[in-house]
C-alpha cells in the first residue's frame, strides 16, 4: 500500500468507528408508556435519526424533527430531516427550532424526549433572545470565528443569546429527556457540545463580556445584553441544582478519541509505530504544526506516525481560503519542505474544512517535488491564510463530501 493511500485509508477506518449507525444502537434507552419525540441538531443529526429509526422497536410509535447542515440531510421515514446554516446561522434554523420549542411543550411526564446532539448544532438551532434578532447572532458569530477564540469560548457567549442553547430544552417539557451526544469538542465536556442544550451551563453573563472583552469584538446591542443579564434583568441558564435536570440523562456515544483508537490499530497493522497525542489538541492551527513537526523530525524511526485529534483555531489575517486543517498542513509543509520521507494528512472528520469543499489535505514526497516544480512558496500562502489555494494547486485536497458524523479534526504526521 502507498503512503498516500495509507494516509487515506486510516481516516476511513477512524470514521467508521464514530459513525451513529455503528454506535447508536447499544446506547438506546427504554422505551417509555408514552410517546417518543425524537428532535436534535448536528452535522450528524440526520444519520444519528436515521439510526434511530433503524433501531427503534417497530411497533412503537416514534416522530419528531431534527436539524443538519445544508447537504448533509438523508432519506428518513419518520424523523423529519430540516437544513440550515453553518457556521453562520441562519432563519431556517430559527424556524426548525422554535418548531421543536413548540411540539416538546405538549408532551408529559410519560413521554420520552430523546435528544440528537452534534458538532455544528450551536450554529443549526439558533433562536436569539427576546431582544436580538438573528442578524446579532450572525455579526457576533463571524467576530468570534475571525478572532481565534476557541470553540469553549465562542460557546459561552452564544450559550446567553440563545433560547435554547445553555441547558434550556428542558425548560421547556416535562418529558423525560436522554440526549445522545457525539462529541467534537476538546475535552468532551458535553457543556459545549452544540453549546449544551439539555445540560447545566457553568458558564454566566459576566464570563461571555470577558470573553467579548478579550477579542475586542465591539459589538454594542450584544454588550448590552449580556450586561442586563450580568445586572438579572435576564434570567441565569440554568445551573447544576436545579430540578429541571432531574429526569435528564446525558450519554456520550463517541468522540476524537475513539476515532483515534481505530486509526492506530489500523496503522499498527500496516507495521507503522505510532505516538497518540490524543483529542485533547488545540491553539493555533500553525503553532501546533511546528511542535509536531519538530517532534517527528526528532524521531529517528522509520514508518512512525503520529496521530492526533481535537480542535485548533486560525485567526484570520489574510484573505485567502482554507480552513484550520489545511492551515496546519501548510504550516507543517513549510518546515519539512527539504524533507522526502515526511508526509501528512489533516481533515476535518465532518467533511468540510471551514467553509470550502474539501475535508482536509494531504501531502507526500510526490507533492513536495510538485510544489518545487511549480516554484510554491508556502510561506507567502500562510501570510494570506490561503491554504486551499496552496493544495488546491498541487491537487492533494481530500474531498469526501459530507460524512454525516463530527469528532472534530484528525491528524497524521508520518515518517516513511
Amino acid at each position: 500500500m502507498d503512503t498516500k493511500k495509507i494516509l487515506i485509508n486510516s481516516f476511513k477506518a477512524g470514521l467508521d468507528a464514530v459513525k451513529p449507525e455503528n454506535i447508536i444502537k447499544d446506547k438506546l434507552p427504554p422505551p417509555p408508556k408514552g410517546q417518543t419525540y425524537v428532535i436534535g441538531a448536528g452535522k450528524a443529526a440526520a444519520s444519528m435519526a436515521k439510526a434511530i429509526e433503524v433501531n427503534w422497536p417497530k411497533n412503537l410509535p416514534l416522530n419528531g424533527s431534527v436539524i443538519t447542515r445544508y447537504k448533509h440531510s438523508i432519506k428518513t421515514k419518520k424523523i423529519k430531516v430540516f437544513e440550515s446554516g453553518h457556521p453562520m446561522p441562519d432563519t431556517a434554523g430559527m424556524k426548525a427550532a422554535n418548531n421543536f420549542i413548540s411540539k416538546i411543550s405538549n408532551l408529559s411526564k410519560d413521554d420520552l424526549l430523546l435528544c440528537l446532539i452534534s458538532g455544528g448544532g450551536s450554529s443549526l438551532m439558533s433562536v436569539p433572545q427576546k431582544g436580538l434578532n438573528m442578524n446579532d447572532l450572525r455579526y457576533v458569530t463571524k467576530d468570534l470565528l475571525n478572532s481565534g477564540a476557541e470553540i469553549s469560548e465562542i460557546n459561552t457567549v452564544r450559550k446567553h443569546l440563545s433560547k435554547i442553547h445553555g441547558g434550556k430544552i428542558p425548560t421547556y417539557t416535562n418529558a423525560k429527556i436522554v440526549s445522545l451526544i457525539i462529541s467534537d469538542v476538546t475535552g468532551n465536556n458535553i457543556t459545549d457540545i452544540a453549546s449544551g442544550p439539555c445540560c447545566p451551563d457553568p458558564t454566566t453573563f459576566k464570563k461571555a463580556i470577558k470573553i467579548l472583552e478579550k477579542y475586542k469584538i465591539k459589538n454594542k446591542k450584544i454588550y448590552g445584553f449580556l450586561k442586563n443579564g450580568v445586572k438579572g434583568k435576564i434570567i441565569e441558564n440554568p445551573k447544576k441544582n436545579n430540578p429541571i435536570f432531574k429526569n435528564v440523562k446525558n450519554i456520550l456515544l463517541a468522540s476524537g478519541k475513539d476515532m483515534l483508537k481505530k486509526s492506530e490499530s489500523f496503522l499498527k497493522k500496516n507495521k507503522i509505530k505510532t505516538l497518540n497525542l490524543g483529542d485533547n489538541i488545540k491553539g493555533e492551527s500553525r503553532k501546533v504544526a511546528i511542535k509536531h513537526a519538530e517532534k517527528i523530525l526528532k524521531n529517528n524511526k522509520r514508518k512512525f506516525a503520529i496521530i492526533s485529534g481535537g480542535e485548533t483555531t486560525v485567526t484570520v489575517s489574510g484573505s485567502g481560503k482554507g480552513g484550520r486543517n489545511s492551515e496546519y498542513a501548510l504550516s507543517l509543509f513549510n518546515k519539512v519542505k527539504n524533507r522526502e520521507d515526511i508526509a501528512l494528512i489533516s481533515c476535518d472528520t465532518d467533511g468540510i474544512d471551514g467553509s470550502e469543499d474539501n475535508a482536509g489535505v494531504y501531502f507526500d514526497k510526490k507533492i513536495i517535488n510538485k510544489s518545487k516544480q511549480l516554484k510554491l512558496d508556502p510561506q507567502l500562502f500562510l501570510k494570506k491564510n490561503d491554504s486551499y489555494t496552496f493544495f488546491k494547486k498541487l491537487n492533494s485536497l481530500i474531498n469526501t463530501g459530507p460524512t454525516l458524523t463530527n469528532v472534530n479534526d484528525y491528524r497524521v504526521v508520518l515518517k516513511i
